[in-house]
């Protein structure tokens, strides 16, 4: 079978098992949905000093959102919630819970009734960075088996709904896979190159293709802007999914028409700033007298790096299809991975360059600090610490 129809089957095949089970599982995989109260959330309205209900798409600063459980209608029911991570839970004005990730969880609400011995609860969520898309909040019928403990939440619960970022997320993945198989069938010896396994962790480079190294050739930069998009894609799927804004990094899927603008858009400024790192490869390595190594760097940090992105889209991918939407707290170890993994280059980056002959180790270990080893450790404080 030629490369090119094997490389379709492959999109083909990560495609149905993506879409298949969103159409077997249903809408939802956990408990089911007696009532959603969205409809009656209240907004408070600090000029008029008085409760307003909430209008979807309608533009609000409020920080908080409230509802009330009536014991009458939520007989024989759990409260289903997933919070948007940072918020805070208040019943009856008592802070009972805060949430530093994106939760999904569930309350026996006979016990909630029973504790505080109210016919009504008076219920509000506050988040100082307040998106209305990030939560849920569901009437569900009660389970009949397991062990129920009274006053605790019974556990989390996996609420699958027709949301916008999950229809993102199909129709990004397959536009991503459609990209990739293009840019090999215009240009399959540089493909190879950049995708060869075996070459991207061997400890004895060598550049037999010299047009790889050309880094201005307009298919390297088409490959190049591939990498790109799947770095953006994976930064909003994680961030999409944790329901955490990164620092300095705003994400929301408004619309299906949206997101994919905001993902290309995205992608662009993760392109601006490869090149701003080129820049800095090609500066330190003139300055040091390493001829012709900028090439050779940047184009070995691109291979791994494409590497490194595909293993954490194959892991992303796993969780969402053992898991299902959402799977916050799973979704934390693909950020560990990625972080992992970047460790991991700077040694084989390291290993590489110490066999070329052109090189002293301490001007190696220098020049791999300034163009590596800093800026890892720069975002790493900012997308995992703070993250």
């Amino acid at each position: 079978m030629p490369k090119a129809q094997r490389l379709f089957l492959l999109v083909a095949i990560l495609w149905l098992t993506v879409f298949i089970p969103s159409i077997c599982c249903g809408e939802t995989a956990g408990d089911t949905v007696r009532v959603d109260l969205r409809q009656d959330w209240l907004i408070y309205n600090n000029r008029h000093q008085t409760y307003a209900p909430f209008v979807e798409n309608a533009a609000s600063s409020s920080r908080s959102f409230s509802f009330i459980l009536d014991k009458s209608s939520a007989n024989n029911s759990n409260l289903a919630c997933c919070f948007q991570g940072g918020s805070s839970l208040f019943i009856e004005q008592e802070i009972v819970a805060f949430y530093k990730r994106r939760k999904c969880i569930s309350f026996d609400l006979d016990s909630l009734f029973q504790k505080y011995g109210r016919e009504d609860l008076f219920v509000t969520v506050y988040n100082k960075s307040l998106d209305f898309n990030k939560f849920t909040t569901l009437l569900t019928a009660k389970r009949t088996e397991g062990n129920q403990l009274a006053n605790t939440l019974i556990g989390e619960i996996s609420v699958r709904d027709d949301s916008v970022f999950k229809n993102f997320y199909l129709l990004a993945l397959l536009l991503f896979l459609i990209i990739l198989s293009a840019v090999y069938n215009l240009n399959p010896r540089n493909f190879r190159e950049f995708y060869s396994l075996h070459k991207a962790f061997s400890l004895k480079p060598r550049y037999d293709n010299i047009s790889t190294l050309k880094i201005f050739n307009w298919s390297n930069l088409l490959i190049i802007f591939t990498h790109c998009l799947l770095i953006s894609f994976m930064l909003i799927v994680v961030v999409g999914l944790l329901g955490e804004p990164i620092p300095y990094v705003r994400i929301n899927i408004e619309g299906l028409g949206a997101g994919i603008w905001r993902w290309i858009s995205l992608a662009f400024v993760v392109f601006l700033l490869i090149l701003i790192k080129y820049i800095l490869i090609k500066l330190l390595s003139t300055m040091m007298n390493l001829k012709k190594f900028d090439h050779i760097h940047f184009f070995e940090f691109i291979r791994i790096s494409i590497f490194i992105y595909s293993l954490a889209l194959i892991f992303a991918v796993v969780l969402l299809l053992a898991f299902y939407l959402p799977v916050a707290n799973s979704f934390i170890w693909v950020v560990y991975l990625i972080a992992f993994l970047s460790v991991v280059r700077i040694v084989l980056l390291y290993l590489k360059f110490l066999r070329l002959s052109t090189f002293r180790n301490l001007y190696l270990f220098s020049y791999l600090c300034t163009t590596e080893i800093l800026p890892l450790i720069i975002g790493f404080k900012i997308f995992v610490l703070d993250f």
